[in-house]
């Protein structure tokens, strides 16, 4: 809950909204996984969309590169619209310590 209202709060400091938001987890042992989890740390994936015009964008990833929390950008895809903003969704993984 505390990523998602931090990365709702950096988009808002940047006057942007933070829209569909989803968590996903990356530590889910697969029937293909044989043993005990053994690493020291936790992942997990997030993905959202803001609606922007790209300069905003950009200000939106340096916020996000800047912040205290360990994030690792995965994926960026973005659509344009008639009105010159262009639809952007972010895909990201963060991590902690177990």
């Amino acid at each position: 809950i505390r990523l998602i209202i931090e990365i709702s709060r950096i988009a808002e400091r940047n006057g942007l909204v933070a829209k569909n938001i989803s968590v996903g987890d990356m530590n889910r042992v697969s029937a293909d996984s044989i043993g005990a989890d053994t690493s020291g740390y936790g992942t997990l994936s997030l993905k959202f969309s803001v609606n922007s015009a790209y300069p905003k964008f950009l200000e939106l990833l340096h916020d996000l590169e800047t912040n205290l929390r360990l994030l690792d950008v995965t994926d960026v895809s973005f659509n344009s619209t008639d009105n010159g903003f262009y639809d952007f969704s972010v895909s990201l993984n963060t991590y902690w310590l177990k």
